[in-house]
């Protein structure tokens, strides 16, 4: 998902416990899709 935004809307409305983290590897930077997760203000708790 390209907008950081949408992650947390997903996360949010269906849960921890549905949501599978992709990288995209080889196709884009892990970094870039690291730091998107990041923004997201989405924490271990």
């Amino acid at each position: 998902m390209p907008m950081h935004t949408k992650i947390k809307e997903v996360f949010d409305t269906i849960g921890e416990g549905r949501v599978m983290y992709g990288s995209d590897i080889p196709f884009h930077d892990p970094s870039v899709e690291l730091q998107r997760m990041k923004v997201t203000g989405i924490t271990d708790a």
